[in-house]
């Protein structure tokens, strides 16, 4: 899943081009900032960083978060988050630990006054037709196929 070009096209409301995209991805998790849900960064081999630096994959404009505070990676079983050092420690659903913590679908993380939320490409794409349908967008133009 190319997580720029989905995010690009979320922000452009450009339906028909989700559309062609939906029927290309399987369903995998990603990771989605709150509350506009439109910056997705997909969760896969490759670790995701938090902190205040510019160099992390999510920047966090607090003055009591760490350079580098937190790291989202993969282990055998699954997701984790992991706290890396700071005042300030990343929670997930209000609730804060030093070992890492495994992270499933519609898991809430905050760091500082930033959230973020654990989901379901496909569920992003369900929301994306809910809103086409509030704004009274046809049918035919719906970025997702039910």
């Amino acid at each position: 899943m190319d997580a720029e070009k989905i995010n690009d096209l979320l922000r452009r409301k450009n339906l028909k081009a989700l559309k062609e995209l939906d029927s290309k991805i399987i369903s995998s998790m990603v990771l989605v900032l709150l509350p506009d849900h439109r910056k997705l960064l997909p969760l896969g081999e490759k670790p995701i960083t938090l902190g205040k630096a510019q160099t992390n994959d999510i920047v966090v404009k607090d003055l009591w978060v760490a350079e580098k505070a937190g790291i989202i990676e993969k282990l055998a079983d699954g997701w984790y988050l992991r706290y890396v050092g700071g005042f300030l420690r990343p929670k997930v659903n209000g609730d804060f630990s030093k070992k890492p913590m495994k992270l499933k679908e519609s898991d809430i993380i905050s760091l500082g006054k930033t959230r973020m939320q654990v989901m379901q490409t496909d569920r992003i794409f369900c929301s994306a037709k809910r809103q086409a349908q509030i704004e009274g967008i046809p049918k035919d133009e719906y970025p997702l196929t039910s």
